[in-house]
């Protein structure tokens, strides 16, 4: 799983004044990607789990399958991914088509988040450290 990206994405999305829910959107993406691999030819960062699973990320699966698919769900997710795009933290690596899901490339994310001042850092700072 993605915890490297996870990771990066918090840091990133905090970083760049994400609000909770497209943050909270990115991490659940980011944590369900692959790591970067020892090789650089295998695929990593990619997501293409589709709308429904993010409707799950932001909690939307607790009430079940009918909260998955409502519009007030579908309209949270298209505003977040919306965010998260515009703050360049999701790249659309190949739209959907024929049945198939949107993948984004969080790639970025690893990048953005080696500028940002990490979670640590950044407690350390109020503390006076």
């Amino acid at each position: 799983m993605g915890i490297q990206y996870a990771m990066a994405a918090e840091d990133a999305g905090r970083a760049v004044g994400l609000g909770s829910t497209p943050l909270r959107l990115l991490v659940y993406a980011a944590h369900r990607v692959i790591d970067p691999p020892g090789r650089p030819d295998e695929p990593h960062g990619r997501y293409f789990a589709g709308r429904q699973d993010l409707a799950i990320g932001l909690g939307y699966g607790a009430a079940g399958k009918a909260a998955i698919d409502s519009t007030a769900a579908q309209k949270a997710v298209a505003w977040a991914v919306s965010e998260c795009k515009d703050a360049g933290l999701l790249v659309v690596a190949q739209r959907a088509h024929n049945f198939r899901n949107v993948v984004y490339d969080l790639s970025p994310l690893l990048e953005l988040s080696a500028r940002a001042p990490s979670k640590v850092q950044m407690r350390a700072a109020d503390r006076g450290g």
